[in-house]
């Protein structure tokens, strides 16, 4: 038995490195194992590489020439999903995938619809979902429109008519059930503030099967940082799939810290001392100071990592504190200090990305010339603009 956690991103656009890693750390934080990505704006010939430790494989669905829209999805490498299927349209709007866990056959829906012409896009989009679908069906995306005009509004009111709100209904033909309003049935949170009407409201949405109602554990809406939609979330109990492990890694960026460098230099110096004459032969003594070393490591990431999340986290604190309040409010002088300790979070996080870079350049460093599927890689990008007229 074990809990898969899943998380819904409008990113507008992942184009940025920066800002990939920023995402990515973002769903790892809420411990998602499956995510879906809408807006990310990558062209159908230029996807940029995403593999991650945790997320090896992606599906896209993007336009072939427009980097205004496309969607994602990727799922852990821990999480032993076999994707049998998948389906993508053209427009880079949907993209659905049919998984099978040992026992368990599940479809993954991620929607992204437009801004004008919502409700029949969706009609429509259900309709393909049908004819796809095989098991319980999971459905996430920015569906551009509030599925509750009174509560998922601070206007209490949709751009669309009671009549096309109507036409929704066909989402019970799926016995598809929004899980956030299921456990908030009157709460009011937004994902989503158009400074243009000055209203905030909820479009993004995870939509489960109600036979997956049992095995729902949590959901949540977290904050709007590096995009204008903030992400949601939630977390199901899956019975047929075994626990997860960890491996430790060596933490390369705790070396470029003074005073860590520094400490760690003289707590071996000490070691070496204490056991150079103390009776144990030198192939012990060497044996003995990885795992001493090693301890220093731990020690020191953990400290460093923590300041780092306290500086972060104090930041995301007095976001939060004030998406509430501009919720409330909607003064132009919150929404300018908002924007202020974005910028602030965006800095602050840009220092985590040097450890994806360091890897990087590590890894082209030891590959260098040598024939290798990174070479390949790298020609194959090269090949449509090394052609002889």
């Amino acid at each position: 038995m074990r809990d898969i956690n899943i998380a819904s991103y409008n990113v507008r656009g992942m184009n940025s490195p920066n800002k990939r890693h920023y995402v990515l750390d973002t769903l790892r934080k809420l411990g998602a194992s499956i995510i879906f990505l809408q807006e990310t704006h990558f062209k159908r010939q230029k996807i940029p590489k995403l593999p991650t430790r945790r997320f090896a494989t992606w599906y896209h669905s993007c336009h072939p020439t427009s980097a205004s829209k496309g969607v994602a999805i990727a799922i852990a490498n821990t999480l032993p999903l076999q994707v049998l299927h998948q389906y993508s349209d053209d427009e880079g709007r949907m993209l659905f995938l049919r998984v099978q866990t040992y026992t368990t056959k599940l479809t993954l829906a991620n929607l992204y619809a437009p801004n004008q012409g919502q409700v029949q896009w969706l009609l429509n989009a259900l309709d393909k979902l049908k004819l796809f679908a095989e098991g319980p069906i999971i459905l996430g995306g920015d569906l551009n429109i509030t599925l509750d005009p009174v509560l998922d509004t601070s206007s209490n009111k949709s751009s669309s008519s009671h009549k096309a709100l109507a036409k929704l209904r066909k989402l019970a033909d799926f016995s598809l059930i929004d899980s956030w309003r299921l456990q908030n049935p009157t709460a009011r949170d937004y994902t989503y503030f158009s400074a243009v009407h000055n209203t905030h409201q909820r479009l993004d949405y995870l939509l489960i099967h109600k036979s997956l109602l049992s095995c729902l554990r949590t959901t949540g809406i977290s904050i709007t940082t590096v995009s204008d939609h903030a992400p949601v979330h939630l977390s199901l109990t899956i019975s047929d799939l075994p626990n997860k492990f960890w491996r430790w890694r060596l933490n390369e960026l705790i070396l470029e810290n003074s005073k860590a460098s520094s400490d760690i230099n003289k707590q071996l110096a000490h070691f070496f001392d204490l056991n150079k004459d103390s009776g144990p032969s030198y192939p012990i003594v060497w044996e003995s100071h990885k795992a001493f070393v090693r301890g220093l490591f731990v020690s020191w990431g953990t400290k460093l990592k923590k300041d780092r999340q306290k500086e972060i986290d104090s930041l995301l604190s007095q976001i939060q504190a004030l998406e509430r309040e501009h919720k409330r409010s909607r003064l132009v002088v919150t929404h300018t200090d908002l924007k202020n300790l974005r910028d602030k979070l965006s800095a602050a996080l840009q220092i985590k990305s040097s450890k994806a870079y360091l890897h990087f350049k590590q890894r082209l460093y030891a590959h260098g010339n040598k024939g290798g599927k990174m070479m390949s890689s790298l020609l194959k990008r090269e090949k449509p603009y090394s052609r002889c007229p």
